[in-house]
């Protein structure tokens, strides 16, 4: 059976919540969570406490223990299906009340940190222009709001499941925020089609196609501008405000250095970021980016290349992509700037 690699550094965490949800769907399905909780030394106290927060490794643990008792490999798929705005926290109240669908993905997914954190990346909302994948004509070209998950690569048995919760969560929060089930035009997941696939199309109503480059659900053009039927303009500006005073109260935990490191690592898989869109997203100025990055010794360039050589590591050890496909998805302008970088750590060991 192959184990979740152990790590000096933690891969993140996640609230409570999510946990809870998880042993919830666990009982629905017919098992009994109580030894797999005091395995992992997880007493109703810990379970009742809103600032509990579970490490990655040993949610993903007990997400595969309570699979195996369970005996459904679909348990992050019905985790998903049960998910409510509830389960966000503060994020997910401030979506309630936001004006349109799309508002809503945004903040759910701007604000994400509050709920969960992961050294692999963060989510993104973006608009895509994509070929209709049912009639591939060049004239044929319809707009999505795309939800995209983080890469969780290497896929295992661990962590199936949190692409299945999160991907069917987001589609359940939207089907209840707009009361309409027809607004996702499909589904992508990076790994291969698995056993349950069926239920996957069967709960979505949608294609889903399997061995992707991301993991995402394309909401449909029609649905964006869906009004949320819990909409409350004035709650909606209380509740930003609340998220931001929490998103910063954490933030100021984190150096510099951090923060920057998960900024890249959220933006290497679409082509890379530059230091300018960097110092953007951390609403600061390159400048001032510049200088406080000095004064923890390192820079936006070693930044980058550190997250660089530590994705590709990762890809050329689990994955069958060539180094041209490597480096292309690590932001490299050509091949060769890519084994040139590579040669240098290599170097460097």
């Amino acid at each position: 059976m192959t184990r979740p690699k152990s790590s000096a550094r933690p891969l993140g965490d996640v609230s409570v919540n999510f946990l809870r949800l998880l042993i919830d769907t666990a009982q629905i399905l017919g098992a009994t969570p109580d030894p797999v909780l005091r395995k992992y030394k997880l007493g109703e106290e810990a379970l009742q406490q809103p600032q509990t927060r579970v490490s990655i490794q040993r949610y993903m643990r007990i997400g595969k223990e309570l699979i195996d008792l369970s005996g459904r490999a679909d348990l992050g798929l019905e985790m998903g299906a049960r998910m409510q705005v509830t389960t966000l926290g503060l994020p997910g109240y401030a979506a309630m009340t936001a004006n349109s669908l799309e508002h809503a993905i945004r903040l759910a997914i701007m604000y994400e940190r509050l709920a969960s954190r992961n050294q692999q990346g963060s989510s993104r909302y973006y608009r895509e222009q994509i070929k209709d994948r049912s009639r591939a004509t060049k004239s044929n070209r319809r707009l999505h709001g795309v939800a995209q998950l983080y890469s969780l690569e290497p896929y295992n048995e661990f962590n199936h499941f949190v692409v299945d919760a999160t991907l069917a969560g987001w589609f359940a929060i939207a089907r209840w925020l707009t009361g309409r089930s027809d607004i996702v035009d499909y589904v992508e997941v990076e790994y291969p089609q698995p056993d349950y696939a069926q239920a996957y199309r069967a709960f979505f109503g949608c294609p889903v196609y399997f061995g992707q480059a991301r993991n995402a659900v394309l909401f449909s053009e029609s649905a964006l501008d869906l009004p949320s039927l819990y909409k409350h303009p004035l709650t909606h500006l209380q509740m930003l405000g609340i998220c931001d005073e929490a998103l910063t109260r954490v933030q100021v935990d984190m150096t510099m250095a951090e923060r920057v490191s998960e900024v890249i690592r959220s933006r290497l898989e679409s082509g890379g970021i530059s230091l300018l869109e960097t110092a953007d997203q951390l609403v600061t100025t390159p400048w001032s980016l510049r200088r406080q990055l000095a004064r923890e010794n390192t820079s936006f360039n070693r930044l980058l290349d550190e997250v660089r050589r530590n994705r590709a590591e990762l890809l050329a050890k689990t994955t069958n992509r060539s180094l041209t496909q490597i480096s292309f998805e690590l932001g490299f302008a050509n091949p060769a700037s890519f084994h040139r970088a590579r040669r240098r750590w290599q170097a460097d060991e």
